[in-house]
């Protein structure tokens, strides 16, 4: 899975950038079929951090925002929708599977 991480007002450091591939791969597993790409753009805004991540399963696009007070907690929450929309994309094409 090819990923693209950039920053906004923020630098990515290595530690931002191995805590977003962490859950990336986290992600990956839990797809019927692993994403192929995944665009991270981290921001930093008044008092706040803000993660915009967009994943491209096959036939399918997942997108999710969190902002929080920490980037961590920001890239949690991010990760955390995402985690849940992929694994209902699982369950609706198990459902739609012939028996």
């Amino acid at each position: 899975m090819q990923v693209d991480i950039t920053g906004h007002r923020l630098e990515i450091t290595d530690a931002l950038r191995g805590h977003v591939e962490k859950h990336c791969r986290h992600i990956a597993g839990m797809a019927q079929t692993p994403p192929t790409r995944a665009h991270i753009v981290l921001g930093a805004a008044g008092q706040g951090f803000s993660c915009d991540m967009q994943m491209r399963l096959d036939g399918a696009e997942v997108v999710a925002k969190g902002e929080a007070a920490d980037m961590y907690e920001a890239i949690d929450r991010t990760a955390e929708k995402i985690g849940r929309q992929v694994r209902e994309n699982k369950g609706r094409r198990l459902a739609r599977r012939h028996k």
